[in-house]
């Protein structure tokens, strides 16, 4: 894919596929103690040393070794066939400016901080740190890490919403979904479309069907107008359910709208807007989910402006 810069897995991998990373130069996170001690053997039967990352537990109590041990910490230093490039943790409550979660992102960072300053006095030489990701950068710019793990504002996401920060940065969104319409639906009043008939047309009514569905990452919580799209720059609601390869729109008001036409559900049209942060609260999730969903099957096109 030319990718040349390092790869980071952050979650758990099993050491039966330590050949995969090596050969791909990928760099594992040892999630604990045991998962250290398996990767090592794996290792030192492949006869050659991978590069992982050491997760450190600093409050989250998810995957990582717990700070209250740092005598597990330094047993992994000390295995000879893991070259460990890199330590870091993973904060809670970053997203959040209430005094309670403010104090518990204090607390964890004092927590990894702790752990490193003992390892150090164990004569260990701690590698690259990391812990902030988006809104970690945004909340707490005095972390003295050596590297960031934005993901979400690198599509422009994020900083506007004043529950999650005090800093407000003028994010350019970047990714846009859009779809072309394949057919074009006219219903009497009265008629019903869809899987349940959950779409009743209450006059003369244009329904359009797009392409995808559910499978492409569109939550099916969009369904019935909850979800809307912008054809022609003006913005019309879903119609019935979303499918798993298709969903509808209800284009009575756009009456030029016709088969071919670009639909953008996520981006720009003309003067209105729909970004992944109002696909998200339609469909009651998180603007990551709905990033992470949209599926291999939508084809990305880089367009540089």
């Amino acid at each position: 894919a030319g990718i040349t810069g390092t790869i980071l897995i952050l979650g758990h991998t099993d050491p039966l596929f330590l050949r995969e990373l090596l050969e791909y130069r990928i760099t594992q996170t040892v999630i604990d103690k045991a998962h250290g001690i398996q990767l090592d053997a794996a290792a030192a039967q492949a006869g050659q040393i991978p590069e992982v990352h050491l997760k450190i537990d600093s409050g989250m109590h998810r995957l990582g070794i717990d700070t209250r041990q740092p005598e597990d910490a330094a047993a992994m230093f000390a295995l000879e066939n893991l070259n460990i490039t890199g330590i870091y943790t993973h904060l809670a409550a970053t997203d959040s400016i209430a005094g309670e979660d403010i104090a518990y992102t204090r607390r964890q960072i004092d927590a990894f901080n702790g752990l490193l300053r003992t390892l150090q006095g164990m004569n260990i030489q701690i590698p690259l740190t990391h812990m902030q990701n988006s809104y970690g950068l945004l909340n707490y710019p005095d972390v003295c890490c050596d590297s960031v793990r934005i993901g979400a504002s690198l599509y422009g996401m994020g900083s506007k919403e004043p529950h999650k920060s005090n800093v407000i940065i003028d994010l350019r969104p970047v990714l846009s979904l859009r779809a072309r319409i394949v057919m074009i639906r006219t219903l009497e009043k009265g008629e019903c479309f869809g899987y349940g008939m959950m779409f009743r047309a209450d006059r003369k009514s244009r329904i359009a069907i797009l392409p995808l569905g559910y499978v492409e990452g569109l939550p099916r919580k969009l369904a019935c107008g909850r979800g809307t799209a912008l054809v022609h720059g003006r913005r019309v609601p879903f119609a019935g359910l979303v499918c798993m390869d298709q969903l509808a729109l209800d284009v009575t008001d756009v009456p030029d709208a016709k088969p071919g036409d670009t639909v953008t559900l996520i981006g720009r049209d003309g003067e209105e807007e729909i970004g992944i942060v109002d696909v998200a609260e339609a469909a009651e999730t998180l603007h990551v989910e709905i990033l992470c969903r949209i599926g291999q099957r939508v084809a990305t096109v880089v367009i540089d402006e």
